[in-house]
């Protein structure tokens, strides 16, 4: 909450920022939460151009860890280039083998598994792909 509405990344708009480690499911909230703060009491934001959830969108991204219950919502709320996955991995909770075995039922398109498994994180590091 302080880098967006402390005005962290007003300041400083090519900064990367990646949450990780904290799973996806919270973003949504979060964004939308902070948005109904930036529309209700601007003053409280004056740091701020535009609502907190579009810096989010412009200069962030989450990491999701394995299969999370409400992926769809995330990749709505912030969209489908804003998300990268992580196995988890050495953690206990890390399903190997088969950490990638969701992928077959999870719905979603073969362009957005192609970016939530690299083609994101690559945005988000500046690798040539």
């Amino acid at each position: 909450m302080q880098l967006i509405c402390g005005g962290v990344l007003e300041k400083f708009p090519e900064l990367k920022v990646a949450f990780v480690e904290s799973g996806a499911g919270w973003i949504p909230y979060w964004l939308h939460r902070m948005d109904e703060h930036y529309e209700a009491v601007p003053s409280f934001l004056p740091e701020l151009k535009m609502e907190p959830s579009k810096y989010f969108k412009h200069q962030c991204w989450v990491a999701t860890e394995g299969e999370e219950a409400d992926m769809e919502s995330v990749l709505r709320f912030v969209g489908d280039d804003r998300v990268v996955w992580a196995s988890d991995y050495p953690h206990f909770d890390c399903k190997l083998p088969g950490t990638l075995g969701w992928t077959k039922h999870s719905g979603l398109s073969e362009e957005v598994l192609e970016k939530l498994l690299g083609k994101n994180a690559a945005a988000l590091y500046n690798l040539k792909v």
